[in-house]
Parts: structure tokens; C-alpha cells; sequence
């Protein structure tokens, strides 16, 4: 599609150019004539010059902080990345890990009997009749 669309602008472009020579000649001279008028501007207007100059100069320095800080936000983001992978992969914590202890850890409170609870339970059927 590029291809195709590169060619029709070219054809017109050629299209358009004068086959007379008179006027290609009139086209080569305002063609020459509009390339000097826009390299020597800076001779014409040198305190608009210096003033573009300056702004280049700040979009430099713009450019060159957005890009570090780019490159730091996706180098932090990688790490992150990377930390929370190897989080993932690491082996899970026990509580026996997390106290240092030895030998298995045992809650010291007896389980509740499940049948107790439900005999017992407001929400019973049986029991509220």
C-alpha cells in the first residue's frame, strides 16, 4: 500500500513539472533562490536565530530527561518484575521457618468438634423445629 501510494504522489509531482523549458527554468530558479533564502536566514535574523537555538537547546535537554527517566521507570519496572518472579519461584514459608523452630509447630488449642457445632447451630433446622 506505501509502495502504491509513494507512486501516485511521484507521478504527480512529475506530472506537474513543466515541460517547457522557459518555465523550467523559472522553477529552478525560484527552487534555488527559496533553498538560499532559507540557509542564510540565520545571516537576516540572527536575534530570532539565537532565540531558536536556545528552544532547541531546552528540547534537547527535555528530551534527553524524558528519555533517562524512561529508561530508569523501565529499569525499576524490570526489577520489580524480576523480584516478584523470584518470589513466586521461591519456596514457601512454614511457620516452623518463619519461628526457627526444629520440630513441627502444634497450636496448643484443641480442635472444635464439628458435630458439636452443628448440633448447636441457630441456623439448624432440626434443632428450631
Amino acid at each position: 500500500m506505501s509502495l502504491i501510494r509513494t507512486g501516485l504522489v511521484l507521478g504527480a509531482v512529475i506530472y506537474m513539472m513543466p515541460t517547457d523549458t522557459k518555465r523550467q527554468a523559472d522553477l529552478i530558479h525560484s527552487a534555488s533562490d527559496t533553498l538560499v533564502w532559507g540557509i542564510t536566514y540565520c545571516d537576516r535574523e540572527p536575534a530570532t536565530c539565537d532565540q531558536a537555538k536556545a528552544t532547541w537547546g531546552q528540547m534537547v535537554e527535555k528530551a534527553k530527561f524524558g528519555a533517562a527517566l524512561a529508561s530508569d521507570l523501565a529499569q525499576k519496572w524490570s526489577e520489580q518484575r524480576g523480584e516478584r518472579q523470584a518470589a513466586v519461584a521461591a519456596p514457601v514459608k512454614t511457620i516452623n521457618d518463619l519461628i526457627g523452630a526444629e520440630a513441627p509447630f502444634v497450636p496448643d488449642v484443641a480442635e472444635p468438634d464439628a458435630a458439636a457445632l452443628d448440633s448447636a447451630a441457630q441456623w439448624n433446622p432440626s434443632i428450631n423445629g
